[in-house]
């Protein structure tokens, strides 16, 4: 009886990942520098990620940034402990 249930539920997990839409992928190559490469490895350590992950979330948030400065949104960075208000300003 377990069986039938362990085969339903991998077959309801199938039916799942045929209904998850699939992203197209492109690969690309680009220059960066050492600095670079170093703080991308550092940042895919410290969080766990492969460096892939960290570039789309790098972008995703840079894109953000960018989409509401254009908008006219001001970007604030909030220290607590000091009550610090920077205001973040991309160029």
């Amino acid at each position: 009886m377990a069986e039938a249930g362990q085969r339903q539920s991998a077959s309801k997990v199938a039916d799942l990942k045929k209904a998850e839409p699939k992203t197209k992928t492109e690969r690309l190559s680009v220059n960066i520098t050492q600095a670079t490469a170093d703080a991308l490895r550092e940042l895919a350590t410290r969080k766990g990620m492969t460096l892939t992950e960290v570039v789309r979330r790098a972008v995703t948030v840079l894109k953000l940034l960018e989409d509401e400065q254009l908008k006219g949104t001001e970007v604030q960075l909030y220290s607590p402990g000091s009550e610090s208000v920077r205001t973040l300003t991309l160029v």
